[in-house]
């Protein structure tokens, strides 16, 4: 029977440079309603979800509210298997399928080539696929 299980998952999710911009530090620490830590590098640490456990079992419905900001976006990305908790783990048997709008998966700070991971994933294309077809997509994509 299919399943997921949130085992005490929390996501941390890394501002990289932001320590020099401090306009987008005042509009990070504004977002984040103050969730925000430093790793040993001094990097900024965004909480994005903290300690969440839960579990859905097949037939189960379940509809995500909340303010800009609050987490929906991520914890479905962890769902899809995009993102993986910082903390904690997933536990899924069956096949989970992501239903994120075609469009999502490109992140403008993000380097091209993170991006061609990151919507490889989206789209269930593993990383050994992609790192083997890499220089294939990037002479497509030129």
């Amino acid at each position: 029977m299919a399943s997921i299980k949130f085992n005490n998952v929390s996501v941390d999710i890394p501002i990289y440079n932001a320590n020099s911009r401090s306009l987008k530090n005042k509009f990070i620490k504004t977002a984040t309603v103050g969730k925000l830590g430093h790793d040993n590098t001094g990097n900024i640490i965004v909480n994005v979800l903290q300690d969440l456990n839960f579990k859905l079992n097949k037939g189960d419905r379940v509809g995500l509210l909340g303010a800009n900001g609050a987490g929906k976006s991520t914890l479905l990305r962890v769902l899809s298997g995009v993102y993986r908790p910082t903390k904690g783990n997933m536990v899924s048997s069956g096949n989970v399928v992501s239903l994120i709008e075609i469009s999502l998966g490109i992140d403008q700070e993000a380097t091209g080539r993170e991006n061609i991971f990151l919507r490889g994933a989206l789209l269930g294309i593993s990383n050994k696929v992609l790192k083997d077809k890499i220089d294939e997509i990037i002479s497509f994509l030129n």
